[in-house]
């Protein structure tokens, strides 16, 4: 049980506000076990609004992560042994959207850098309780997210950071909140600190992931819906929908095809497909690429919709926020044909090196508007 009172923090003391983040001698912090305990969202109103982690099991390796502040300026991050594989930072590695050892081997981002310096560390902080701001200094020192910058993100450690810093007391515990303004993101943290340890919930672990599949054949080319047309997979009720068997717009006396249907009103939405019953995790030790032909009409008007194609994979048997920990291709720009059918191709490296894989995604159009679309689709299909 917590309490529901807070009161504000009295900057009128520097010395007293001080206390409150560092204690006498020092204080430790932890992710917030209750609730949301970090998230993205457009603005400081809708801080939470895109995505929000919960103390569930996806990532139980930062909520034992330990920040201390220590009275006489020294700020120690404890990694606990283990270490996040945001996906901005291990796009592409085996390290993206896994909990994984945190040792200075696995510590290789997307570009191939080094960047052990986010590690287990001791550095430097400065605290202006009136201005309700915290920098800290010392190469890899961080806090929030390890690659989150004080006015942009950065894949490499930064020599310091700087971010928003407010305290709210409870009875038994306090929480911090820091937060990282960016001109179209607001990312927002809440740690805990606990008087009466008690009070802090326990991590909550993973749970078994669902029983796997290994195919030798998987594909859908959306001619119909009849078995000869799919093999293991099947689209899924999701924000972007298809047609099964329409006339072909480039050669109407062809095959069948699909007509993707991108849903107007909703921002983020995505074609999706899973599994037919029951639903299985999808081992793809037998494929090495996923193809797809697509179609965008020569018609198509690319305000607001953008020449934007992502195909990805991701886990929803654990989460309704899947797309947090996705592996993902996007496609952009001229890249983008336009007016004929074009076979798209996917390397499925990265998506062969996990195990909880049991969703396949297409967008068409890009995110962050309302509108809507149709486009054709057929022939997705794994070699």
């Amino acid at each position: 049980v917590t309490a529901t009172h807070t009161r504000d923090v009295n900057v009128s003391d520097p010395f007293a506000a001080l206390t409150l983040l560092a204690g006498e001698t020092s204080r430790t912090w932890r992710l917030h076990r209750v609730g949301t305990s970090m998230g993205v969202g457009p603005n400081p109103a809708q801080a939470r609004y895109w995505w929000s982690l919960t103390n569930n099991g996806m990532r139980p390796c930062v909520y034992f992560h330990e920040f201390t502040f220590r009275r006489n300026g020294q700020f120690v991050f404890d990694d606990k042994g283990s270490f996040w594989g945001e996906q901005d930072v291990f796009a592409g590695t085996p390290r993206a959207g896994v909990c994984f050892s945190a040792i200075p081997a696995n510590m290789i981002n997307s570009a191939g850098a080094d960047v052990r310096a986010w590690l287990s560390g001791t550095h430097q902080f400065t605290y202006d309780p009136v201005a309700n701001r915290i920098t800290l200094t010392g190469l890899g020192a961080w806090m929030g997210m390890p690659h989150l910058g004080t006015s942009a993100p950065s894949i490499v450690p930064t020599a310091s950071r700087t971010f928003n810093a407010v305290i709210q007391r409870h009875t038994g515990f306090d929480l911090l909140i820091i937060s990282y303004a960016y001109a179209d993101l607001y990312w927002s943290f809440t740690y805990a600190s606990y008087t009466n340890p008690a009070l802090e919930p326990p991590v909550n672990l993973p749970t078994a992931g669902l029983p796997q599949v290994t195919p030798t054949q998987m594909f859908i080319n959306f001619s119909s819906r009849l078995p000869a047309a799919m093999a293991l997979i099947d689209t899924i009720t999701s924000n972007s929908t298809v047609e099964f068997g329409v006339v072909d717009p480039q050669n109407p006396t062809g095959p069948r095809v699909g007509q993707f249907n991108r849903t107007a009103g909703i921002q983020w939405q995505e074609l999706q497909m899973r599994t037919v019953l029951p639903r299985r995790d999808i081992q793809f030790t037998n494929f090495t690429r996923a193809m797809i032909d697509i179609y965008i009409p020569a018609t198509t008007v690319f305000t607001p919709l953008a020449r934007h194609i992502v195909f990805g994979f991701g886990d929803v048997s654990h989460t309704a926020q899947w797309w947090t920990s996705p592996v993902q291709t996007v496609i952009t720009g001229d890249d983008v044909i336009v007016g004929r059918w074009h076979t798209y191709t996917f390397d499925l490296t990265a998506v062969r090196a996990r195990t909880d894989i049991d969703m396949i995604f297409l967008g068409i159009g890009g995110g962050g508007h309302t509108a809507g679309g149709t486009f054709f689709i057929r022939n997705l299909r794994f070699e």
